[in-house]
Formats: structure tokens, C-alpha cells, sequence
């Protein structure tokens, strides 16, 4: 259990268990680090947003150069597997596509389909894919990735009704 004593702006923490003493400068270090941290996610969260929108806007160029500002900082910070990551890294990807280097926005959709864990996100990657597919006129590859993202849907949420109705 720690126990902390100030005195002149300066806290000393002192661990009753292991008899271990820490200095505020310590603990101060480690909270301006947290702050770094939290003001680059949200400088990154920001940069997301604004390549999404020139995505939308068809400024491809301005949207690929906020958009990898944003993913270096989600893959220093939170790491490849994470949901900003991924879904940044898929938005860089689709900038690739729609500046016609189709097969490296591809081939990112893909690493980003194999890295990503959590089943919200695979979906949400592999609609992309399938979607791109369509835009290409790659009809039967599009189709392939809808009924197996319906068939990963059903696996996962089998009780759902609606969606195995349909």
C-alpha cells in the first residue's frame, strides 16, 4: 500500500510492503509522459477525422497525408491491433485505391483484415474490402467476401434472426 507525503511541493510515496520510496519528480515525469500520450492520441483522433472527410471530399492526396500522420501515431501509441489503428491504416488504403495503386490499397485491406482481433472491426474491414471489390467491377470477389462476412456474422451472433433470415 502506498503512502504519500508532501511537503513543499515536493511528494515522496512510500511503499509499506517492499519499504521502496519514490520522489514526485518520479510520479511528475510519468504524468507529463501520460499527457504527451493523451495529447498525441487526440492530435491523432483529429487527423483521422479530417483524412476521413477529405476522403469524402475526393482530396485524396491532402486525405493520405493527415491520414499517415494519424496511423504512425495509433501504431507508436496503441499498437497494430488496435481499432483507430486498423481503421486508419483502411482509410490510407482506400487512398491508395482511389489514386489507382489499387494493389497496395488492397494489400493493406488485407494486413489489415489479418491484424485486426475483435470481430466489430473484421466485419467492418472486410465490408470495405468487399465494397472496393464492387467499385471495381470485381463482382464475383466482392460476393465471395459478403457471404463469407455473413457467414463469420452468424457464426458469432447465432441468434440473430434478422440477419439469418436474410
Amino acid at each position: 500500500m502506498m503512502q504519500a507525503v508532501s511537503c513543499s511541493g515536493l511528494t515522496v510515496y512510500f511503499d509499506r510492503n517492499s519499504g521502496i520510496r519514490s520522489s514526485g519528480t518520479t510520479v511528475h515525469f510519468r504524468k507529463n509522459k501520460q499527457k504527451t500520450k493523451k495529447k498525441a492520441l487526440e492530435r491523432a483522433t483529429i487527423e483521422k477525422q479530417l483524412g476521413s472527410f477529405y476522403l469524402d471530399q475526393g482530396r485524396f492526396e491532402e486525405a493520405y497525408e493527415v491520414l499517415n500522420d494519424a496511423y504512425v501515431i495509433f501504431r507508436d501509441k496503441l499498437g497494430d491491433k488496435d481499432g483507430n489503428t486498423v481503421l486508419t491504416k483502411c482509410n490510407l488504403a482506400l487512398c491508395y485505391i482511389k489514386t489507382n495503386k489499387a494493389e497496395q490499397g488492397f494489400a493493406m485491406l488485407s494486413d489489415a483484415y489479418d491484424e485486426v482481433n475483435y470481430i466489430k472491426y473484421k466485419l467492418l474491414v472486410g465490408r470495405m474490402i468487399a465494397s472496393c471489390k464492387t467499385e471495381f467491377g470485381d463482382f464475383a470477389a466482392a460476393n465471395d467476401w459478403y457471404e463469407y462476412l455473413l457467414n463469420t456474422y452468424k457464426n458469432f451472433y447465432p441468434g440473430d434472426k434478422e440477419v439469418a433470415m436474410n
